[in-house]
């Protein structure tokens, strides 16, 4: 990695949009029905795939990076198992659930119903069983406005496997969610604030009401290109498990298809996701 200046917090800024790119694990917590948001959304971060190392960017915005920093400079090991980000006014987290037709991903794609959930009709149809501590870091969001930030450019088949064997003919999934993003506005006036065990982080601030958004991206997909077709989809099950023996691989209906590379370096073009979604609530 080049060498960047240090990174002069608090960021100031009017808004903070996250994108995640890679194993990411959703789970929103304690629906408010009156008020259509939920208390927080746990987002879990796979440490231990091979070739998937975490790498955090900031972006100013300028567009210029401001902050560039991966797990192989030895910073992941200083982590806590919990982060928490929220603002010093909360207002709850938003989950935009417009309905969607996973053959037509022009409409709605920015509905967060395009992520994956493994414990819906669409593929286990159970809640599966959680492995604790596996998933880690978790990051707490208090606030924000969760969606699909892009689409995928693959179409895509499932395939049922049970106990490692592949089970009657891949059937058409459809389109699924290729980066998820996450909002956050900040009055005049208010800061988000990073939390651990060891204390308060000002990580943002609004103190000029003037319009600056910085983008912070979190990545752990390929470091190199897949040798194979095969999906990312398998390292999810050292996190879930169904006790039926069954699990689930997506293979790209052209196989010559291409995702756009828009956000990493290296991302093999059958790799059409990595961000998945789930109903349960907690992420042990």
């Amino acid at each position: 990695m080049s060498a960047l200046p240090p990174l002069q917090l608090p960021l100031s800024a009017s808004k903070i949009s996250f994108l995640f790119d890679g194993l990411f694990f959703f789970c929103f917590h304690n629906y408010d029905a009156g008020d259509k948001r939920w208390e927080e959304c746990q987002v879990g971060i796979h440490p231990t795939a091979p070739d998937h190392p975490l790498r955090i960017i900031i972006n100013a915005p300028s567009g210029q990076k401001v902050f560039d920093m991966s797990e192989e400079d030895h910073w992941m090991s200083q982590w806590v198992n919990n982060i928490y980000l929220e603002k010093s006014t909360s207002g709850g987290v938003i989950r935009r659930d417009d309905a969607i037709d996973r053959q037509k991903p022009e409409i709605n794609s920015d509905s967060f119903k395009w992520v994956i959930d493994f414990e819906n009709h669409e593929m286990h149809n159970l809640q599966l069983v959680k492995q604790p501590e596996i998933l880690r870091p978790v990051l707490h969001f208090k606030d924000g406005d969760f969606y699909t930030a892009r689409v995928n450019n693959c179409k895509q088949y499932i395939q049922k496997i049970v106990n490692g064997m592949s089970v009657g003919s891949p059937r058409d999934f459809g389109f699924v969610a290729r980066i998820i993003g996450a909002k956050i506005d900040l009055e005049l006036g208010t800061a988000l604030l990073l939390k651990t065990g060891g204390g308060v982080l000002k990580l943002a601030e609004n103190t000029t009401g003037v319009t600056a958004a910085y983008t912070i991206r979190l990545l752990n997909n390929d470091a190199v290109p897949h040798p194979s077709s095969e999906s990312d989809i398998k390292y999810f099950y050292d996190f879930l498990t169904d006790k039926t023996g069954i699990r689930f691989e997506f293979i790209p209906v052209d196989k010559n298809c291409k995702e756009k590379d828009d956000l990493t370096a290296a991302v093999h073009p059958y790799v059409c996701y990595g961000t998945t979604g789930s109903k349960t609530e907690n992420i042990p």
